[in-house]
């Protein structure tokens, strides 16, 4: 036999996945005894790439074809790609015997209908084999519908249901289609899945074997709600939190994907922020590649879906001997054979799994193997095609339509259904069509006789030539008339008439022109549309060969350029569906053909005026009414679309009424949807109604993750998650997770060519921490910093709160295996993210997330144990923040220089700051605490908490950390040049400054003589409490500062100035400040 695969996937030039795998045995299983081609219809594979591939399934006595489709192919959708297969394959009619088409994306679509309408393939079978509908995909998924997907849900089953055979790889995907409605032909089968029989490949194991000693475990899937992704991860965040046993490595076998416009990767490294375990991502492998990491390497691995069709990578594993534990849902129930069966079968629930993952990893796990029946799938394909080779019966084209009629017997629960306010009449079978019925074409036309020339010469140009042609004019200028009237005397045609009516529109017009007409049928049509020869005759035919009411029809879109016309695209409906209907015109243009008695049943088209939609909603009404409707899938029309048309004058700011107008006839339609229908209108429903609310939480969540700007550009990627330039991304969020080897071998795996800085960065830091012999085989730690900058390896001190990581050179400030903003201990600022003004540097801390135990090193001083006993410890910084809020600073003790001896003592002090630069003075007392006094020396390390939710921004500068007390000194606790620039850098000042009245509550400030010579060009002035003066009356005045600055004095601008400021009320006399009420610094704004 001659059987053609008609694949959007197969492997060779697609990676994996079910299908492709799937697709790729059965191939090759017939290339044993039959004539087989693949027409590949990817539109990825590069024409040059063509050539490896044809002659790879050469060897496997299999012809592989690249489909070259027509300009339309490129500009894809759904629609397109399904009716460019049909084209391809009809231009080849006659080539195979057998067709066969997955049931992903509807490919068939258009195929099947084309030989169900008796249009053509009269000598092949076509049959679908459905791996699992999108709709079921989609559900599991937990994915949002539109109105597309309803598309897609149609195409894919009346593909199914206009097949001449159905294949599924388990009942179980033959029921759920069951369940939905679905209407599958007499011959339906359950049918195993075959593996390509190309890999020598086997991990030595037998069934029942005790495979022990296991220390990695891999996911086997896609990284998606549907393979269980988020239940795997649940698993092992529940053997972390029980202090179950991990593995050493966790690997994900599997596309990246994304889940709710989140990329996996990201997912599983905040998952795994506490996990002491590799973590690896074989997210490019393809088929082959794949069995063979986990054939050499034997990892447990664990297929968690929620549901399977069949489930290839459970039945892989069996078949290659390797260490699986899979879900008992869908068809994966069925693949083990006994007695292991209960051993490999789990619930898919993540507290259940993770034990049975403890347990394989403590004692080990059997190895179990194929069920017999799914071993003999190749004899159930043999007899199918067996079945297949008898001669084809003729099509019966006959009561090939849809009807509201289907809908109702569809129903489930019928009986319980309240029948309609107006029941539709029901629909009964139409008598006979004559041989030869008269068609009545409808023309209407309205100021564009030069448009009406080409259509009136297409009309009579057809090959069915019992017709008549009623002209209809709508009130067209005088002019424009005459010229009508001009060229349906110079057609010469007895069947053409002219009639002329006043504007009324088009639903008006075409009812105008019905009222003259004798036909059995109608065609209506446009002045500016053009009919091929066929047009009538492939309606007629259809028509007379189905029994059906309205046929409408797909077409060509041109534009004219003189007296061209240029095609530019397609109008590809996908024909009756009430689900569909409610969205959108799915029947297809005006250009119908329509019965008389369904046209007078119906009362003709509505006859609004200067809205468009008649046709949508006549074909509504025609619906609801109990029409056999049917989409013809042929090319017979062409449709104007240009600046002038129509469609482009209507839509012009009136589609929302237009489109109102089409949908009204189905507003009480609901009554007659069947369940499934209802559900898919539902969720669409659903998920736009929620759409805003949660753009907004998920953009809310990409801005408060630990590393938002590499989040936010992955969510970005959401529609193509594995990516090469997804791919760089997960390179940056692993290492800025910490974990650099992880993302190096990421990078070589993917063939990512990555930014030199950061390429050299990751070498030179792990072959830093390489060479110190004290951190050789020590515990992995991730630390970073929000500019994504640097890396460290750290030692692991348990139950040590809220610091865990001390390491030469560091302090890492986090309680949890998480990154934070980390400096060295042995130059203060060196790896905070920097910001720079014009005077100087400040540290800014960014809460791009707030970490209720995430804290950064502030400054560290070393001294006298027993001197710190004795004396208290004073902090003085220069802070501001975005929003007020609080600045909390804790201390902490070590002994000996990057080593894990200190006490655990963090006495904790608060400050409040605000938007203003300010002093904040904090002391500590450590008198209270029990210190080592065996030590002779200890460092004094400070540390100040990250913002908090209240707070967006801190900046920090110029720290000072002194003794006070009692004979404390200041060697060797402070550099003098640091108390110099800090004292240099700001200063309190306003006591007994002068005030002088300025009237309108403005006051001039002159400070006393040592505090106005530190004033400069650059200085800048913060307010900082209430000023209270000492007036000159011997009075008292408490003023509240609004603002202050810095003034060059009238008199002396170049040498010297005041501070003007603004207070809350007039002040009528001069006065003295009693104290400090300002900071004047020369830290400028960055």
């Amino acid at each position: 036999m001659r059987i053609c695969f008609v694949a959007l996937e197969i492997l060779g030039p697609f990676t994996g996945g079910g299908i492709a795998t799937a697709l790729a045995g059965q191939a090759e299983h017939h290339a044993r005894e039959h004539e087989v081609t693949v027409l590949y219809v990817h539109p990825d594979l590069d024409p040059d790439e063509a050539p490896r591939w044809e002659e790879y399934y050469a060897a496997r006595n299999i012809r592989f074809v690249r489909a070259e489709f027509d300009t339309f192919y490129p500009r894809d959708n759904i629609q397109k790609r399904a009716f460019a297969v049909k084209e391809y394959l009809q231009a080849r009619d006659g080539d195979f015997d057998v067709i066969f088409f997955h049931d992903y994306l509807g490919l068939g679509y258009y195929t099947a209908l084309t030989r169900q309408l008796g249009l053509g393939f009269a000598g092949t079978r076509l049959g679908t084999v459905v791996h699992g509908p999108s709709e079921w995909a989609r559900t599991l998924n937990m994915v949002g519908t539109e109105a597309e997907d309803i598309t897609l849900y149609e195409m894919e089953r009346k593909q199914a249901e206009y097949s001449d055979f159905v294949v599924a790889p388990s009942q179980h995907i033959l029921d759920w289609c069951a369940e939905q409605g679905w209407t599958l032909p007499a011959d339906t089968r359950a049918i195993s899945n075959i593996l390509p029989d190309r890999l020598d490949l086997h991990t030595g194991l037998r069934q029942g074997d005790l495979v022990t000693g296991i220390d990695e475990v891999a996911y086997f899937g896609r990284l998606e709600i549907r393979k269980g992704f988020f239940t795997f991860l649940d698993a092992v965040k529940y053997l972390h939190k029980n202090r179950l046993t991990l593995p050493k490595k966790i690997t994900f076998l599997g596309a990246l994907c994304t889940n709710s416009d989140r990329n996996s990767a990201s997912t599983v490294l905040e998952y795994a922020q506490d996990w002491d375990c590799e973590i690896q991502f074989l997210n490019n492998c393809d088929h082959e590649a794949a069995i063979r990491y986990l054939v050499n390497n034997r990892p447990l691995t664990v297929v968690p879906s929620m549901d399977e069709s069949f489930g290839l990578t459970a039945y892989e594993c069996l078949s290659f001997g390797v260490p699986t534990l899979f879900s008992n849902r869908g068809a994966l129930a069925t693949l083990p054979a006994a007695p292991e069966r209960d051993a490999l079968l789990v619930e898919p629930r993540a507290n259940q799994l993770a034990r049975r993952i403890a347990e394989a990893l403590d004692k080990g796990m059997v190895i179990g193997a194929v069920a017999g029946t799914h071993l003999r799938a190749g004899e159930a394909w043999d007899r199918l095609l067996s079945d297949l080779s008898a001669p084809a019966a003729p099509v019966e084209p006959w009561g090939k339509t849809v009807s509201i009629d289907d809908l109702t017997r569809r129903s489930v629960g019928e009986a319980d259904v309240p029948a309609p306010a107006q029941a539709p009449a029901p629909a009964q079978a139409p008598a006979p069509a004559p041989a030869e019925p008269l068609v009545s074409v409808i023309l209407v036309h309205h100021n564009r006789p030069t448009t009406l020339a080409a259509a009136l010469a297409s009309v009579l140009a057809q090959t069915w030539r019992n017709l008549e042609v009623i002209v209809v004019d709508d009130g067209s200028r005088s002019q424009d008339f005459r010229a009508a009237e001009a060229l349906v005397a110079e057609a010469g045609d007895s069947r053409v008439q002219l009639h002329r009516q006043e504007n009324r529109y088009l639903g008006a017009a075409r009812n105008f022109g019905v009222s003259h007409a004798r036909g059995d049928y109608f065609l209506f049509m446009d002045d500016d549309n053009f009919a091929l020869p066929n047009e009538v005759e492939t309606f007629v035919k259809v028509a007379v060969a189905t029994g059906a009411d309205v046929l409408n029809t797909v077409s060509r879109l041109f534009r004219t350029a003189g007296d061209d016309r240029l095609v530019y695209d397609l109008y590809l409906p996908v024909g009756p569906s009430l689900p569909l209907a409610l969205f959108g015109n799915t029947y297809g243009d005006a250009n119908a053909l329509v019965s008389r008695g369904i046209f007078e049943r119906v009362g003709g088209f509505t006859e609004e005026y200067a809205q468009g939609c008649e046709d949508y909603e006549f074909f509504n009404r025609a619906f609801m009414s109990g029409a056999r409707m049917q989409l013809v899938p042929e090319l017979v029309f062409d449709y104007r679309a240009d600046d002038e048309s129509m469609m482009k004058e209507l839509n012009s700011g009136k589609y929302i009424i237009n489109q109102l107008r089409g949908v009204a006839p189905l507003f009480d339609s609901h009554r007659l949807l069947d369940l499934a229908q209802m559900r898919g209108i539902m969720r669409v429903g659903f998920f736009t109604a929620v759409e805003r609310e949660y753009v907004y939480w998920n953009e809310q969540s990409v801005e408060r993750r630990r590393h938002a700007d590499l989040e936010a550009q992955l969510s970005s990627l959401r529609y193509r998650p594995n990516s090469p330039e997804a791919c760089e991304l997960v390179v940056k969020l692993l290492a800025a997770y910490g974990r650099v080897r992880e993302a190096l071998a990421f990078m070589e795996r993917n063939g990512i060519t990555p930014d030199d800085t950061l390429l050299r960065q990751m070498h030179t830091l792990l072959a830093r921490h390489e060479r110190r012999g004290q951190n050789v085989g020590r515990q992995r730690n991730a630390v970073t910093n929000g500019a994504f900058e640097f890396w460290s390896l750290g030692t692991r001190h348990e139950g040590v709160d809220p610091y865990q990581y001390i390491a030469n050179d560091w302090l890492i400030p986090s309680s949890r295996r998480r990154g934070a903003l980390i400096a060295s201990q042995e130059r203060d600022n060196a790896l905070f993210p920097l910001t720079r003004s014009r005077t100087a540097t400040y540290l800014r801390l960014d809460n791009a997330r707030p970490d209720p135990e995430g804290y950064c090193f502030l400054a560290q001083r070393m001294m006298d144990v027993g001197r710190l006993m004795e004396n208290e410890i004073d902090l003085s910084l220069l802070a501001r923040s975005s929003y007020p809020g609080p600045l909390n600073v804790f201390l902490r003790v070590t002994y000996e220089h990057g080593t894990e001896e200190f006490d655990d003592v963090w006495p904790t002090r608060q400050a409040w700051i605000n938007e203003s630069w300010q002093i904040v003075d904090l002391r500590f007392d450590l008198s209270s605490y029990q210190l080592d006094t065996t030590s002779e020396t200890a460092f004094v390390s400070l540390f100040v908490k990250v913002p908090t939710a209240e707070i967006a921004t801190m900046d920090l500068t110029d720290v000072v950390v002194l003794p006070h007390g009692d004979g404390a000194s200041m060697e060797p606790y402070i550099r003098e040049n640091e108390r110099q620039r800090a004292e240099r850098r700001m200063f309190p000042a306003g006591r007994d400054a002068r005030f002088t009245p300025m009237g309108e509550r403005n006051l001039r400030v002159d400070l006393p003589p040592a505090q106005a010579g530190k004033l400069s060009a650059l200085t800048a002035v913060h307010v900082r409490s209430t000023a209270v003066l000492a007036l000159a009356d011997g009075d008292f005045l408490e003023l509240t500062v609004h603002s202050a600055e810095r003034r060059p004095d009238p008199d002396a601008p170049e040498t010297r100035s005041y501070i003007h400021v603004v207070v809350d009320r007039e002040v009528g006399q001069i006065g003295t400040a009693m104290e400090d009420f300002m900071i004047v610094t020369n830290y400028l704004s960055g």
